[in-house]
């Protein structure tokens, strides 16, 4: 256990001393220079914006499953669709939250599209964490690490081609890069479902409000 650990620790060290410098520096750098300093800062407080209400998309589900499901395998199946359900009920309360703080803030229609994108990033990604907890959970730590580093992966292509592809006329757009991270995100959490699926065997998703308020009260 204890080899497969460290096995598993300088397998992930490797991936991210790979990939993710290499997406700080080669292409978040690139962007924030070819877009401006004005357009990346509007960018950048939205973000923080996103950020600042993020806890409403867990409320510590993700670490309190990635142990429960470590603990216990078996309840994969029972939790998996009250959990989803939760998620979804809290990501349209995040959703709500967020544009009555925009509004309240005084941001105008214009920066509400790429919000609702920022915003759909940060539920995508904390869904993607979710299925992560439960990846890694189950025992297969080197396909969570993987996984770990997919968006960064994918965002390194599709900005790539964005930036020095000469596929458009048009210089490269902020809101390129949110939807690039839209992308990225929802296909490494597909692909991590498609991990999980076969221990998700005959699922029922029946919507219990007393078992999902103690499962956010745990």
């Amino acid at each position: 256990m204890n080899r497969e650990f460290l096995i598993n620790i300088i397998f992930l060290i490797s991936i991210n001393v790979l990939i993710k410098p290499f997406f700080l520096f080669g292409i978040d750098r690139t962007v924030q220079n070819t877009v401006g300093t004005e357009t990346y800062g509007i960018y950048f407080a939205l973000l923080s914006l996103t950020y600042l209400f993020g806890i409403i998309n867990d409320m510590g589900i993700q670490n309190f499953n990635n142990r429960t499901i470590a603990q216990e395998p078996e309840l994969l199946k029972q939790y998996f669709p009250a959990i989803l359900v939760t998620k979804i009920i809290l990501g349209l309360v995040y959703f709500l939250i967020i544009f009555i703080a925009a509004w309240l803030w005084g941001y105008d229609a214009l920066h509400w599209h790429l919000l609702f994108f920022l915003a759909l990033n940060m539920v995508i990604y904390q869904y993607l964490a979710y299925l992560r907890s439960n990846i890694s959970g189950l025992g297969m730590y080197r396909t969570d690490s993987v996984i770990s580093s997919l968006d960064k992966l994918f965002m390194i292509v599709i900005c790539s081609v964005l930036l020095w592809g000469n596929i458009s006329q048009q210089p490269f757009q902020m809101e390129w890069f949110v939807y690039a991270q839209t992308f990225s995100f929802a296909l490494s959490a597909l692909i991590a479902f498609l991990f999980l699926k076969k221990h998700l065997i005959q699922l029922q998703f029946n919507f219990k409000p007393d078992f999902l308020f103690s499962l956010i009260k745990k």
